[in-house]
């Protein structure tokens, strides 16, 4: 009896982490924009961010197009995937579109809230780079619409 009733709790264990197993989901992702208004035969430059996969979410990249020739490659003051054109502008918008299929795991803790805090310290580069003022990033409290540099209106 005592056996069955060992066997009977192992079995209802094993099937209540199953019930409890990670949840995926699959979708397609469009990721587009249009850069409107360009300078005729000024230079342009646009970055698109590219998503990564980890540990909780897989990424393929199905297609990345754009009105000018796209190559992938990594940003170098962070090491990001990004994707990267540059050209003369010849025409007044330029459109872009990257396509992803994103398979999403669903994250589960078993007997905890929350993962534990990990002590991290910045480098005094790290401080000067992350921490310091920025001009897209206001620090007076009050929000500033950019309008090129140097235009310091406030709204």
């Amino acid at each position: 009896m005592l056996r069955k009733l060992c066997v009977l709790s192992s079995l209802f264990f094993v099937l209540a982490l199953s019930a409890r197993a990670q949840a995926s989901r699959r979708f397609t992702f469009h990721y587009a924009f249009t850069v409107r208004n360009l300078p005729a035969g000024k230079k342009v430059r646009i970055w698109i961010p590219a998503a990564q996969s980890d540990a909780f979410q897989e990424v393929r990249i199905i297609s990345a197009q754009g009105d000018l020739p796209l190559r992938k490659t990594t940003e170098s003051k962070y090491g990001d995937q990004i994707y990267y054109a540059e050209a003369n502008s010849a025409q007044p918008e330029l459109h872009f579109d990257v396509e992803y299929d994103v398979t999403r795991h669903e994250r589960l803790a078993l007997g905890e809230a929350a993962p534990p805090a990990i002590a991290v310290s910045l480098s005094s580069t790290e401080k000067r780079q992350s921490l310091q003022p920025d001009v897209l990033v206001p620090v007076t409290g009050l929000a500033r619409r950019s309008c090129g540099q140097g235009d310091s209106r406030q709204d």
